[in-house]
């Protein structure tokens, strides 16, 4: 869900005209509330285990990012707030019981080794998130200008109109990943299973 927090800045000053302190605002809604789930997430996952609550997770910031593909250039700020609220609260599920996961797989002591893989595969992911995001809302962008599907409008508007049409592409393809990735954290294998598998060999 990195792309939010990078493009949708862009979407809330351009397209809707907020004024700047009005576009912090609303961006502090994803903050606010990672640093309100992500802790009790964490908790969950030490009682119920990791896997379902990882796959809820990213599911739900997929239907997150699949509300905000919805919205248009005339949308309300709170139709905005709640999206913005759902994504980052699937991301919240994911990124704390993720982490709890990997680093109680491993000894004691390779935690530290563990706890640097996790944030470089971390920061590896938002970069190529943003760097994928960014690809395709520049080539959708510059397909409908190309193609003139934005007929009898201003260069401003033109522009506008593409990037939000680029934007929504976007949030569409991390959508896709995100819901391939929960369907991929709910088949894992449990640490019960491999330990039977092992006895096996």
């Amino acid at each position: 869900t990195m792309p939010v927090a990078v493009f949708m800045p862009f979407y809330l000053s351009d397209i809707l005209r907020m004024p700047p302190r009005i576009v912090g605002l609303m961006l502090a809604f994803g903050p606010a509330t990672l640093a309100i789930t992500a802790p009790v997430a964490g908790s969950l996952s030490d009682r119920i285990g990791s896997r379902f609550l990882t796959s809820i997770g990213l599911l739900t910031a997929a239907i997150g990012l699949l509300a905000l593909r919805s919205l248009g250039p005339s949308a309300s700020a709170a139709n905005v707030a709640w999206r913005l609220v759902l994504a980052s609260f699937g991301s919240a599920m994911f990124v704390s019981p993720n982490s709890s996961a990997v680093m109680g797989s491993v000894p004691r002591s390779d935690l530290g080794v563990a706890a640097g893989v996790v944030a470089l595969v971390r920061n590896l992911g938002m970069v190529c998130g943003i760097s994928i995001a960014g690809a395709v809302i520049t080539t959708v962008q510059k397909s409908h200008a190309v193609t003139g599907e934005i007929t009898n409008a201003s260069p401003v508007i033109a522009r506008n109109l593409g990037f939000l049409a680029g934007l929504k592409a976007a949030f569409l393809v991390s959508a896709i990943i995100l819901i391939i990735a929960s369907l991929i954290s709910a088949m894992r294998i449990r640490p019960g299973d491999r330990e039977a598998f092992e006895k096996m060999q």
